[in-house]
């Protein structure tokens, strides 16, 4: 397996990141948008402000939907492996 600049894994014909994740599994700025029914501006500004936590590979900016969906929950700290 190569590794490119960014940290991504190639080989087996699926790309992953180092952590494990799939990139299919990571979402969009749209997809983040869509599930919280805001805008995609919203998105752009709370990721940049660190109010939604995320990847990101140059201009492009991806989402963890646990993380995103324990934030909507009001899991604290947005990890949905934390207990209370």
């Amino acid at each position: 397996m190569a590794e490119s600049k960014m940290g991504l894994v190639h080989g087996g014909g699926e790309q992953s990141l180092r952590a494990g994740i799939p990139i299919e599994t990571l979402w969009t700025v749209g997809d983040v948008a869509r599930f919280l029914r805001c805008s995609t501006s919203f998105v752009y500004k709370r990721a940049m402000a660190g109010g939604l936590p995320c990847v990101r590979f140059g201009a492009m900016v991806r989402f963890d939907p646990a993380i995103i969906r324990a934030l909507a929950q009001g899991t604290p700290g947005g990890d949905p492996t934390e207990e209370d």
